[in-house]
């Protein structure tokens, strides 16, 4: 194999909820949506396992997904949503 790093030690911190109301899963990506009053690059303190202590760095969103999980039968209304996931990685 022949490949060169192009940026070493970049963090990445995957979160991942079972279950989320639409609204609590729109108030999570609010946060990285300038649109509607949130920033795409945010503090974010985790726990770096390389360095054993907490740590805050500049972070982007990367990869969203979830899945519906119901829909009202009487108005098509989503109810919630499963397996919320989204990857925050350091600018």
């Amino acid at each position: 194999m022949i490949g060169s790093v192009i940026r070493a030690n970049v963090a990445k911190v995957e979160l991942g909820w079972n279950f989320l109301t639409v609204q609590q899963w729109a108030d999570i990506i609010a946060k990285f949506d300038e649109g509607q009053g949130g920033k795409f690059i945010q503090p974010v303190t985790f726990f770096d396992q390389s360095r054993a202590t907490w740590v805050t760095r500049q972070m982007y969103v990367s990869d969203r997904s979830a899945g519906l999980w119901r829909r009202d039968p009487k108005n098509g209304a989503i109810l919630g949503w499963t397996g919320c996931k989204l990857s925050l990685i350091e600018v």
